[in-house]
């Protein structure tokens, strides 16, 4: 009831600003090629060095960007940003804000300090402000913009209720999933337009989410660096295990190793087909597992490439292989594509758009390790034929068109904000922020509660089944410890029986008979 009202009230306070309908992007036409250069203020946690799909958009749009004369001011956590070489420009300027980097993971979460972003836009007095992400930073950029009348786009990258599953539990995910999508909704309400990478997703932020303004999709693009030309037989011998014959059927991996992407499903595929070998390039906070996990005789970890060894890596393997479904586009099934290397993978909403089964790659069903092994075979059978398919149909994503298109965006929401921030003091804004961010607060506090209150009931009835579930007989500690008795010869069967009924006897419930 009281999101409800809280929703209703937004609706005053967050007014709908959405873009004109003729400058959608699917009426490109419309508008004007020749556009001024702008002052675009860039804010993204997964920008350079951080690598994620996500990031190697930005990378590549914003170089675009730059060559066609706009200047940006990029606002990031990782310090290494100021090194990303298109950078070193006249054009191209940086700030760091500070934010927490939790371990094994490579990504900084920046800290909303209000105070700190309202100066940033006020010294740069940027034309269109550009929001990546669906972070608590990228919120008070939103909020920040929206009180000081500066146009906003906010692009959407992740699922991020499917990401939380895996980190929070299914339960849990699903009961804060209603106030995180309240938080999005009425926060939409601040960007001119909102930005998905794909159909599938855009349709997801438009019937789920229901964001108040506009939804693009705005297409991804892919480099010329990769290409069947990549394939090396001197780098192959580099992604198999030292002595290995450089003719064994080989299938390569890349991205992110985390434990959202499921790759241990690789294990029981591998004992499938045991003529295959497997390579994996990234890294991650699920490595030392993979490691652990995958036959060490098999599998090679190349770690984290970029550039001409990344592109090789792609073009040399036989096929690429992935098992991951969390993904929003999946960046990674496009560039094996373009390097003429068949998508054997789970399908999800990333693949419905440009890979299709047997004829860009053969699909298989997620967690089947049946279809799965049907697949790679089928997939290392047709190499060649699927391989014209995926570099002939790759080639119209360019990262010219993915920066002409957010150009387009950027040029349609130039000039619709106010710019009260030219007559408003920075303590009147900080003010107004935190009286917006205050609704996030009272949410987050009542949904922690209740996850709480529901993790506390789920582990006392888990604990009662437990019990319940030995039937009358012991615990499985308590066996355990038997049995390591019997195996050191202290206690014979028959004195076994006797210890197992007194080591009931502790555990049993109340009202509980003696089986």
């Amino acid at each position: 009831m009281e999101a409800s009202t809280a929703e209703s009230d937004s609706a005053t306070t967050l007014p709908s600003t959405s873009l004109p309908r003729s400058a959608s992007i699917s009426a490109l036409e419309q508008i004007d090629a020749e556009v001024a250069p702008m002052r675009i203020y860039l804010f993204s946690e997964c920008f350079w060095p951080y690598c994620s799909g996500s990031s190697r958009r930005l990378w590549m749009v914003a170089e675009k960007l730059l060559h066609m004369g706009h200047h940006l001011h990029i606002v990031t956590g990782h310090d290494g940003a100021v090194d990303w070489p298109p950078g070193q420009v006249e054009n191209c300027t940086f700030s760091i804000m500070p934010g927490y980097e939790p371990p094994g993971t490579g990504f900084t979460f920046c800290v909303p300090w209000v105070g700190m972003i309202s100066s940033q836009i006020r010294e740069f007095s940027p034309d269109v402000i550009h929001v990546v992400e669906e972070t608590l930073c990228s919120v008070v950029h939103l909020s920040v913009a929206h009180v000081l009348g500066v146009p906003a786009i906010w692009s959407h990258h992740t699922l991020n209720y499917v990401t939380a599953q895996w980190y929070l539990g299914q339960s849990a995910a699903q009961a804060i999933n209603p106030s995180f999508q309240w938080i999005l909704r009425r926060f939409s309400g601040c960007a001119r337009a909102n930005l998905a990478v794909s159909a599938a997703h855009a349709e997801s932020l438009r019937t789920e989410t229901r964001c108040k303004t506009d939804v693009h999709v705005w297409t991804t693009g892919v480099s010329d660096d990769f290409g069947p030309h990549m394939r090396d037989a001197k780098w192959r011998a580099e992604m198999l295990p030292p002595g290995t014959p450089t003719d064994v059927p080989l299938m390569v991996t890349v991205g992110r190793l985390a434990p959202e992407k499921e790759l241990e499903f690789l294990l029981p595929l591998m004992e499938r087909v045991p003529e295959v070998y497997l390579c994996m390039v990234g890294d991650g906070p699920a490595r030392a597992q993979l490691e652990s996990l995958l036959p060490k005789a098999r599998t090679v970890f190349l770690g984290r490439r970029s550039g001409e060894e990344l592109a090789k890596s792609y073009a040399t393997g036989d096929v690429f292989v992935h098992t991951s479904t969390t993904e929003t586009f999946g960046q990674v099934y496009l560039e094996a594509m373009k390097s003429g290397t068949p998508v054997v993978a789970a399908p999800g909403l990333q693949l419905q758009e440009f890979c299709h089964d047997s004829e860009h790659g053969q699909l298989f069903k997620a967690h089947d390790v049946d279809d799965a092994e049907r697949a790679l075979r089928q997939g290392l059978r047709k190499r060649d034929f699927l391989s014209v398919n995926c570099v002939r149909d790759s080639a119209q994503y360019t990262w010219q068109k993915a920066a002409d298109e957010v150009q387009l965006i950027y040029q349609a929401a130039k000039g619709t904000g106010k710019q009260t921030w030219r007559f408003t003091g920075w303590w009147v804004t900080t003010l107004r922020v935190i009286r917006e961010l205050l609704v996030i607060v009272w949410i987050v506090v009542l949904t922690a509660v209740a996850v709480a209150l529901m993790a506390l009931t789920c582990i006392r009835i888990q604990g009662t089944k437990d019990r319940r579930m030995t039937g009358g007989k012991l615990n499985v500690r308590n066996q355990v410890e038997i049995q390591k008795k019997k195996n050191d010869g202290k206690i014979s069967p028959k004195s076994s029986d006797a210890e197992s009924k007194a080591e009931w006897s502790k555990d049993k419930l109340p009202g509980e008979k003696q089986p």
